[in-house]
C-alpha cells in the first residue's frame, strides 16, 4: 500500500512487486503456449476470476476465435518485456524466459502476417485461427468474409501493424521491419484522409463502439500516438511529424480546451463528434470514457519524452513539442477527477459530460495502470507542487486500487481481472475482448512507470545531494 500523501522517494518501495507481476505474467504465458505448440496464437484464453481455461463450447471465447487486438498488443508487449527483462535481469532462469518468449514473438508474427496476406493487407477484429475474417452474423454464428485491399484501415490493423514492427525488432529480419513500418504508414496516410472505421464489435456492455455514419472518434489517432512513439523510439524519424499532428488533432477537437464546448467543463474529454467538429449528443449524452482521456495523456506524454530525447531535433519543434507539454496536467486533473470512484476505487468507464453522471459504471482494470504512466508522466513535466502532490496522490490510490482489488495473486498468475462494478465487486464481463490482457495496459505501462519512477529518484538523490 502507498500512503495517499506520498513523496517520489515512497514509489521505489512498491516496484518490487511490479517486477513480479510482470515476471510471473511472461511466465504464464509462455507456459501456456508450450502446452498447445500446435496453436500458433498467444493464448490468454481463461478465465482471471478463477484462473480456468475457458469452455471449448463457447462461440466467444474459445480457441476458434482469434482476436487481432490480443496478437498485436501481444507481439508489443512480449517484446518490451523481453527488452525489460535483458536490461535488469542476468539470472539464468529469467534469461531463459526471454528466449521462451522470442520463440512465441517469431512464431506468432508468422500467423499475423499470413493473415494479412489472406486479408487483402489487413487484420479482422474476429479471426479463425488459420487468419481468416470471420464475421457474426444476426444469429450470432461467426461466418467466413473476404477482406480486400479496398477495404478501410481499423484498430486490427492498428494493434496488428505495431506488434509486426516490434517483432522485427526481436527477430533483426529488415525486410519485416521496412514492411511493418509502411503498413503503419499507410494506416497513419488512412486515418487522416478519413480511410480508416473502428472494426471493434460490441462485447461489452453499455460501451457503444461500433462504428456509426458522422460520428468521428478520437480512438484511431489516439492508438496511433502509441505506434509512432514505438517507431521513433527505434529509429524511424518520419514518426515525429505524423505523431505530432495525431495529438494536436486531439487537443483540437477532442478536448474541450478554452471554452470551446460552453457547457462542457474546461478539458473534459469528448469521445466521438461529428464531422463538422460539433459535440455527438446521443439521448440527451456526450459521452467520455475518462479512462480513455487518461491513456492520451500517458501516451502523449511517453511521446513528448521520447521526442526530446532525439539528439537530431531542431529548434522549431522543439518549440512545438514544448507547446503541447503544459497542455497534460490540466487534462490529466480534470478527467482523473471525472472518472475516478473514490468510495469503490476505480474508474467510472464511461460518463454523460452534460448531467455529469456515469452512464457505464462497470470500472475496467486497464485505465488504473494507464493512469499511473500518465501520472509519473505528467509529474515528470510539471514544477509546482501542488500539481505534482495531485499527481503523485492519484498515481497512489491507482497503485492501490490496482494490487488489492484487481490483480489475482492465487488463480491466474499476477493478472488483473477485467471489471468491478461501481460496489466495488468483481464482476464476470468483458472490457473488449474476452481474452486476458496480454500484458499490454498493465504490463508496459507498469515497465514505463519503473523506469520513470528510478529515473526521477534518482534525480532527486542527486538534487539533494
Amino acid at each position: 500500500m502507498l500512503d495517499l500523501n506520498p513523496v517520489i522517494e515512497d514509489l521505489s518501495t512498491v516496484t518490487g512487486g511490479y517486477r513480479e507481476i510482470l515476471i510471473s505474467s511472461m511466465n504464464l504465458i509462455a507456459d501456456r503456449y508450450e502446452r498447445d505448440l500446435g496453436y500458433p496464437w498467444i493464448d490468454t484464453k481463461f478465465n482471471t476470476i478463477t484462473g480456468e481455461d475457458f469452455l471449448k463450447e463457447d462461440p466467444l471465447r474459445s480457441k476458434g476465435i482469434v482476436y487481432s487486438w490480443i496478437q498485436g498488443r501481444g507481439l508489443e508487449s512480449l517484446m518490451i518485456h523481453i527488452e525489460w527483462i535483458l536490461n535488469n535481469y542476468t539470472d539464468s532462469k529469467t534469461i531463459l524466459l526471454t528466449k521462451r518468449l522470442n520463440r512465441i514473438v517469431k512464431e506468432v508474427a508468422e500467423s499475423v502476417k499470413t493473415a494479412v496476406k489472406l486479408n487483402g493487407g489487413h487484420l479482422s477484429f474476429f479471426m479463425n485461427p488459420l487468419g481468416k475474417t470471420l464475421v457474426q452474423g444476426i444469429d450470432g454464428k461467426m461466418e467466413e468474409h473476404v477482406l480486400t485491399q479496398k477495404n478501410p484501415w481499423n484498430i486490427s490493423d492498428i494493434f496488428g501493424s505495431k506488434g509486426l514492427f516490434a517483432a522485427s525488432l526481436i527477430s533483426g529480419n529488415e525486410i519485416d521491419r521496412i514492411s511493418s513500418v509502411e503498413y503503419i504508414k499507410k494506416i497513419v496516410n488512412g486515418i487522416t484522409h478519413g480511410n480508416f472505421i473502428t472494426d471493434q464489435q460490441p462485447l461489452a456492455e453499455k460501451n457503444p463502439v461500433t462504428a456509426v455514419k458522422g460520428r468521428l472518434s478520437h480512438t484511431p489517432w489516439m492508438l496511433i500516438i502509441g505506434s509512432l512513439t514505438l517507431l521513433l523510439k527505434h529509429g524511424v524519424s518520419e514518426a515525429l511529424s505524423p505523431g505530432i499532428r495525431a495529438i494536436q488533432y486531439i487537443l483540437d477537437n477532442h478536448i474541450n480546451i478554452a471554452g470551446k464546448w460552453e457547457n462542457l467543463e474546461e478539458n473534459d474529454y469528448v469521445e466521438y463528434i461529428k464531422t463538422n467538429g460539433e459535440l455527438w449528443v446521443s439521448e440527451g449524452c456526450v459521452l467520455s470514457d475518462p479512462g480513455h482521456a487518461l491513456e492520451f495523456v500517458g501516451l502523449t506524454s511517453r511521446f513528448l519524452s521520447t521526442a526530446l530525447s532525439l539528439k537530431t531535433l531542431e529548434n522549431e519543434t522543439k518549440q512545438v513539442l514544448s507547446e503541447i507539454s503544459p497542455y497534460l496536467f490540466p487534462i490529466f486533473q480534470r478527467n482523473f477527477t471525472n472518472g475516478f470512484n473514490r468510495k469503490a476505487e476505480g474508474i467510472t468507464k464511461l460518463i454523460d459530460l452534460i448531467s455529469r453522471q456515469p452512464v457505464n459504471r462497470l470500472m475496467p482494470w486497464w485505465s488504473l495502470p494507464e493512469t499511473m504512466r500518465a501520472a509519473l508522466g505528467c509529474y515528470e513535466i510539471i514544477q509546482r507542487e501542488e500539481e505534482r502532490e495531485f499527481c503523485l496522490e492519484a498515481y497512489s490510490l491507482c497503485h492501490n486500487s490496482l494490487m488489492n482489488n484487481y490483480i489475482q495473486t492465487e488463480s491466474s498468475g499476477l493478472f488483473s481481472v477485467q471489471n468491478r462494478d461501481e460496489n466495488g465487486r468483481i464482476i464476470d464481463s468483458i472490457s473488449a475482448v474476452p481474452d486476458a490482457d496480454p500484458g499490454y495496459h498493465t504490463g508496459i505501462a507498469l515497465i514505463d512507470c519503473l523506469d520513470m519512477i528510478e529515473s526521477n529518484t534518482h534525480r532527486g538523490t542527486d538534487t539533494n545531494e
